[in-house]
C-alpha cells in the first residue's frame, strides 16, 4: 500500500507536466500565428476565404448528411497552414508533422460517425471499415461504406486550406489558389447548375487575392527604389480585382461549351477527357453510395458496374439511331457477379479495321440472309462506344473488340464491347450490320439445356456467397416447369411484380446486393430489375448474362430515326439457348414486356400457373402480364429536337438568379466602401493642414475643379474659391494652412494642425452641391450637354 501511495503523486506530476508542456507548445504557436506580420493580415483572409468557398460548396453540397467539424478543420488547416508559412526554410519535416496532425484530427472526427457508446471500439470499427474499403479498392471490388469518404472527404478539408495558405503566403504566386480551384470545379462536375454561384465566390476570391499578391510584389520593388505608393492604391486595386472576376464569371457563363464550338477544340477536349473514363468509373465502384446531385450520364460502360444508390437522368441527347425496326442499343455486357456488382472475366482485344469480319461466323449469315439488319448512329456527344445489337458483324469504323477468351464458341457471341480507335466527334456517323434471328416464344420452347462448355463455365457461374434464400426463391419460382424458356418467362413476371423507383437508398455495406433488393427494399431501377433476372435464372441453371446500354428511344419522323436520351440508359437480361445464340428479356416495370429483338410472340398456351410449383406467398400483381401485351406505338415527337431543353433554361436561371444576388451583395459593399471612403477622405473634418488641402482638391476634381499641372495652392484656391463664393474665405484658409505647412521654415513645427475656427462643414456642402449641379443635363443645339 504504502508503494502505491508514494507512486500517485510521481504519476499525477507527470501527467501535469504534459499538460504543462501541451499547453505551453499550444501558446507559442498561437502567438506565432497572431504575429504573422509578412504580407499582411488581408492577404491571409483572401486566401482563407479562396480554400473557404471550397470547403462551403462541399459542406452544401450534403454529400454525406450531419459532416461533423467540416468547417472548423478548415479553419484548422488554414492556421497550420498559417503557421508553417512562417518557418525560413524549405523544409519537409514541419510539414510531415503537421499533415500527421490533421490525419489524426479527420480520423478523429470520422470516429465521431460511427454509433457506439466506448470510444476504443468506434475506433477499431472505423479502422476495419476503412481498410475493407481500401481492399475493395486495390482488389476491383466496389464498396457502398461511406466511411471512407469521410475520412476522405475530413482530410482534403483539412489539406485544401494548408496547402492554398501555405502556398499563398510562402511563394505569393497565382499557383496557390490552383489546388483550390481543382477542387472546386471537381465538386461542381456532380452538382446542378445553381451551384455554379460558388464558382462566382472562388472567382471573385482568387481574383482578389491575386490583384494582392501582385501588389505586394509591386511594393516589394517601389521600396527598393524608396517610391511610396498612395495608402489609396491597395484598395484601387482590389476594386479593379473584383470587376475583373466578374468579368471572367460572366465570360464564362455566357460563350458556348466545346460542344458547339470549333471541331478541333471538340476533338482536342475529347482526345483529352477520354482517359478519365475509367477514373471515374473507379470512383463511382468505391463510392457507389454517394447521392446523385443532379442530372449525369448513367453508364461509363467501363469494366465494373456496381449496384448504386438514387439516381438522376437527363433528357440530352445521346444519338439518332437509323434501323428498320427497333433494337435495344447495346453497348456492353457483363459475365462475373459479385455482391456489390458485375464485370468481366478474362478478356482478349482484338483491333478490326472499318468493314472487317467481327463474327467469323458464316453459318449464322448463310442460314437467314434476311436475318441481317443495320443500324446508323449519328452522335451528339463525344464517344468511343460502338452500339450494336443482335451478334455485330461489321462497322464502318475501325474499332477495339473485346471478346471474352475463349478457343470456343462464335466471336460474335461472346463479344462484350466494342470501342472506336479514335474519339467519335458529334454528328459523326456510323454504320453497324449484325445478325437478328427472328424468334417466337415457340421456337424457344423447343429448346433445350444442351450448352456449350464455355457458355456452361461462364454464364452459370454464381460465387459462393450468393444467399441461400437468393437460390431457393429461384427454385420456388422455376420449380415444375419444363422448358428453360418456362423459366425465364416466371422469374420475368415475378420480378415486374416488384417496385420500379430511381430514389433509392445504396445496399449497405456488407450485404449482397440483389438479397437487399428482392427482400428488403422491393423496389429499383434497371440494374437491379436486370441483375436479379440474371442470377435467378443461373441459379436456376439457365444460362444469362446482364447487357448495359440504351433502349430504344422515340421515333421522330422527322429524322426518321429513333432519338435516344440519357433517361433512356437501360440494363436488361439476355439469355443463351441453343441454336440460338443471345436471347433479350425485359424484367423491368415500367418497360414494355417484350423487348425488342426479343421473342415476336410471348404466348404460352401449354404453361399454366399450377406447372409453376409452389409459388405460396408470392403475390402476382399484374396477373394480365401472363398474356400478350404486343409492343405499343411510338410516339413522334413534334418538337424540335435539339432546341433549348428545360434543363439548359433551369440553368440560366440558376445562374442568372446567382450572378445577379452575388452583384447585389458586392454592390452593396462597395456603396459602403465607397462611403467609407469619401467620408474619411473628405467630409470628415482633417487633423491636419496638408490632410484638409489633399481632401480639397479630391473634391474639387468631384465637383469638376481639377487642380492643374504647376498650379500652386494658392491659384488653385482663388479658382476654387470663385466656383464656390459662398465659401471662398474657407477655400482660401485653407489653401494658406497648407502653404504656411509645407513650405514655412524648417525650424517651425511641420504642421500645426487644421485652424480650428474653419468652417469645415459648411464648405463641404458648398462642394457637393457644385458636384451635384454638375449631372444637371441642359439643351445644347448639338443635344445634351453637362454643366462643369
Amino acid at each position: 500500500m504504502s508503494s502505491i501511495k508514494r507512486s500517485a503523486p510521481l504519476g499525477m506530476a507527470a501527467e501535469h507536466g504534459i499538460f504543462t508542456l501541451g499547453m505551453r507548445t499550444l501558446r507559442r504557436w498561437a502567438g506565432g500565428v497572431a504575429a504573422y506580420p509578412d504580407s499582411g493580415w488581408l492577404t491571409v483572409l483572401l486566401a482563407f476565404a479562396v480554400s473557404g468557398t471550397v470547403a462551403w460548396s462541399v459542406e452544401a453540397a450534403a454529400w454525406v448528411p450531419n459532416l461533423p467539424g467540416f468547417l472548423p478543420i478548415t479553419l484548422f488547416g488554414g492556421a497550420l497552414g498559417l503557421r508553417a508559412a512562417q518557418t525560413r526554410s524549405l523544409q519537409i519535416s514541419p510539414h510531415v508533422g503537421m499533415i500527421l496532425i490533421g490525419f489524426a484530427a479527420s480520423f478523429a472526427l470520422t470516429v465521431a460517425t460511427v454509433p457506439g457508446t466506448a470510444l476504443e471500439g468506434r475506433a477499431l470499427t472505423t479502422a476495419h471499415r476503412i481498410t475493407l474499403w481500401a481492399q475493395a479498392l486495390l482488389d476491383g471490388g466496389a464498396s457502398t461504406d461511406r466511411i471512407a469518404f469521410v475520412a476522405v472527404l475530413l482530410f482534403a478539408a483539412f489539406l485544401l486550406p494548408y496547402v492554398t495558405v501555405y502556398l499563398t503566403l510562402k511563394l505569393r504566386s497565382v499557383w496557390g489558389v490552383l489546388p483550390a480551384g481543382f477542387a472546386l470545379f471537381s465538386n461542381l462536375t456532380y452538382l446542378p447548375a445553381s451551384a455554379l454561384v460558388w464558382l462566382l465566390l472562388y472567382l471573385l476570391a482568387s481574383g482578389l487575392l491575386v490583384v494582392q499578391l501582385v501588389y505586394l510584389e509591386r511594393n516589394r520593388a517601389w521600396q527598393l527604389v524608396r517610391a511610396e505608393p498612395t495608402g489609396a492604391l491597395s484598395l484601387h486595386l482590389l476594386h479593379a480585382g473584383f470587376w475583373f472576376a466578374v468579368a471572367i464569371f460572366v465570360i464564362t457563363s455566357v460563350i458556348p461549351t466545346t460542344g458547339s464550338g470549333p471541331n478541333f477544340l471538340r476533338s482536342g477536349w475529347a482526345e483529352l477527357r477520354s482517359p478519365l473514363g475509367d477514373a471515374e468509373g473507379t470512383f463511382t465502384r468505391i463510392f457507389a453510395s454517394l447521392p446523385a446531385r443532379k442530372s449525369l450520364a448513367l453508364y461509363g460502360f467501363t469494366g465494373e458496374l456496381p449496384f448504386r444508390g438514387n439516381i438522376s437522368l437527363s433528357e440530352d441527347v445521346v444519338m439518332l439511331v437509323e434501323s428498320d425496326q427497333p433494337f435495344y442499343w447495346r453497348a456492353r455486357t457483363y459475365d462475373v457477379y459479385n455482391g456489390w456488382g458485375w464485370e468481366n472475366g478474362p478478356l482478349q482485344i482484338d483491333r478490326a479495321d472499318s468493314l472487317s469480319d467481327l463474327s467469323q461466323n458464316s453459318r449464322v449469315t448463310s442460314a437467314c440472309p434476311e436475318c441481317v439488319k443495320s443500324m446508323t448512329v449519328n452522335t451528339r456527344s463525344p464517344t468511343t462506344i460502338v452500339y450494336s445489337a443482335g451478334e455485330p458483324l461489321r462497322t464502318t469504323v475501325a474499332v477495339e473488340a473485346l471478346f471474352l477468351s475463349s478457343s470456343q464458341g462464335a466471336r460474335g457471341e461472346r463479344v462484350v464491347k466494342l470501342e472506336s480507335r479514335r474519339v467519335l466527334q458529334p454528328n459523326q456517323r456510323y454504320t453497324v450490320q449484325m445478325f437478328v434471328p427472328e424468334i417466337s416464344s415457340a421456337l424457344l420452347q423447343t429448346k433445350g439445356v444442351d450448352y456449350p462448355e464455355w457458355v456452361a463455365e461462364r454464364y452459370l457461374a454464381l460465387p459462393e456467397e450468393v444467399p441461400f434464400r437468393v437460390r431457393n426463391l429461384a427454385n420456388r419460382l422455376t420449380a415444375g416447369a419444363a422448358t428453360p424458356y418456362d423459366k425465364v418467362f416466371l422469374v420475368r413476371q415475378f420480378l415486374r411484380t416488384l417496385d420500379y423507383s430511381q430514389d433509392i437508398e445504396a445496399p449497405p455495406p456488407g450485404r449482397d446486393a440483389l438479397a437487399y433488393f428482392l427482400f428488403t427494399q422491393k423496389a429499383g431501377y434497371s440494374d437491379y430489375f436486370g441483375s436479379a433476372m440474371v442470377v435467378l435464372l443461373r441459379a436456376s441453371g439457365v444460362p444469362a448474362r446482364l447487357a448495359v446500354g440504351y433502349g430504344t428511344g422515340d421515333y421522330d419522323a422527322e429524322f426518321d430515326a429513333f432519338v435516344v436520351r440519357e433517361s433512356d440508359a437501360h440494363a436488361w437480361a439476355e439469355v443463351y439457348f441453343p441454336e440460338t445464340g443471345w436471347v433479350p428479356f425485359e424484367p423491368t416495370p415500367n418497360k414494355d414486356l417484350q423487348a425488342p429483338g426479343g421473342p415476336i410472340d410471348l404466348t404460352l398456351s401449354a404453361l399454366t400457373l399450377a406447372a409453376s410449383g409452389d409459388l405460396t406467398g408470392f403475390f402476382w400483381e399484374d396477373a394480365d402480364l401472363l398474356g400478350v401485351d404486343p409492343v405499343g406505338d411510338f410516339q413522334f415527337d413534334d418538337e424540335a429536337i435539339f432546341g433549348d431543353s428545360p434543363s439548359l433554361v433551369e440553368t440560366s436561371r440558376a445562374v442568372a438568379a446567382g450572378l445577379l444576388l452575388v452583384l447585389a451583395f458586392a454592390s452593396l459593399a462597395i456603396v459602403l466602401m465607397a462611403g467609407g471612403l469619401l467620408w474619411m477622405r473628405g467630409l470628415a473634418r482633417p487633423k491636419t493642414a496638408i490632410q484638409a488641402y489633399a481632401n480639397l482638391v479630391r473634391l474639387g476634381r468631384l465637383a469638376g475643379v481639377s487642380k492643374r499641372p504647376g498650379e500652386t495652392p494658392h491659384e488653385f484656391g482663388t479658382r476654387l474659391a470663385q466656383a464656390i463664393p459662398g465659401a471662398a474665405e474657407s477655400v482660401r484658409a485653407v489653401a494658406e494652412g497648407y502653404t504656411r505647412a509645407h513650405y514655412g521654415p524648417k525650424d517651425a513645427l511641420p504642421d500645426v494642425g487644421v485652424d480650428p475656427h474653419l468652417q469645415w462643414g459648411h464648405l463641404m456642402r458648398n462642394l457637393l452641391l457644385l458636384a451635384l449641379r454638375r449631372l444637371h443635363v441642359t439643351r445644347s443645339p448639338r443635344g445634351y450637354a453637362y454643366e462643369s
